[in-house]
């Protein structure tokens, strides 16, 4: 065989393995198109059932609770004589509480707190079964800010309790107020009951507190705590609570007690 023959052949020998080469990328080109259709098709899939699915929940669910306008609700003294004792569950409880003065007098007398189970049903139904079970008897209003609140409802007496089950884990309930997607249109005006809670917006268990003055600092708890009632009489025992004396950690000196919770029924 010839130089020329030899080198004729030689390049066709390179022509053919660049051919296969080159047949061998355009393989693997439309393999991996084929593999990104098949990517990008599921995704689309995806996107589209779980935009079906959004939209479906969309439809189907239930709106927002739409809360009940504040001047709706009945806001307004009542007389103590339609007021009587009663074992059943009501909109209506009694505290009655005992708590020193500046001067060295002790006061008894009885808070009335009307419910508003149309406001924050979860938060009502819980007050009332801690009534129900005598939760409240003989606990003390622990922590009091003049002008702003009094606070009450923990077993420690502390302001770390709360209501426990049998095996004393703590029982918290939903924080029934927009900041947490759920609609409350009673504000923090003067009389108000409200739940105490920390951080988390569901940590609200046993302690409440009642508003004892409108003001900025009491309306800036709007949309961030639950309020659930009013104070239908007895708001000048809320008056004498938070006028009594408080050391630096807003703690009164003598015990601010509540005796007793108890239902009464209103017969105005």
């Amino acid at each position: 065989m010839g130089k020329h023959e030899q080198a004729r052949k030689t390049e066709q020998l390179r022509q053919l393995r660049e051919a296969e080469r080159q047949a061998e990328l355009e393989k693997q080109k439309q393999q991996n198109r084929l593999m990104w259709m098949i990517v990008a098709g599921f995704l689309a899939v995806v996107l589209l059932a779980s935009g079906i699915t959004v939209l479906v929940s969309f439809l189907t669910s239930e709106p927002p609770a739409p809360g009940v306008p504040m001047d709706d609700l009945d806001l307004t003294d009542k007389d103590i004589s339609h007021f009587t004792d009663t074992d059943q569950v009501t909109d209506y409880v009694k505290l009655n509480v005992t708590y020193t003065d500046q001067d060295g007098t002790e006061h008894t007398g009885d808070i009335i707190i009307q419910l508003y189970s149309e406001v924050a049903p979860i938060t009502v139904e819980n007050f009332q079964n801690l009534v129900s079970k005598k939760f409240y008897d003989g606990l003390t209003f622990h922590r009091i800010i003049n002008n702003r609140m009094i606070q009450g409802g923990d077993p420690l007496g502390n302001g770390y309790g709360g209501n426990t089950d049998e095996n004393g884990n703590r029982i918290n309930i939903t924080g029934e107020f927009s900041e947490n997607g759920i609609t409350n249109n009673l504000s923090h005006i003067r009389g108000v009951v409200s739940m105490a809670r920390s951080d988390p917006y569901d940590s609200a268990s046993s302690q409440f507190f009642i508003v004892h003055q409108t003001n900025a600092a009491t309306a800036a708890w709007d949309g961030s705590y639950a309020a659930f009632g009013y104070v239908v009489y007895g708001i000048e025992h809320v008056d004498g609570i938070a006028a009594v004396r408080t050391n630096s950690s807003d703690a009164p000196i003598n015990p601010v007690t509540i005796n007793t919770a108890s239902f009464v029924e209103y017969n105005g």
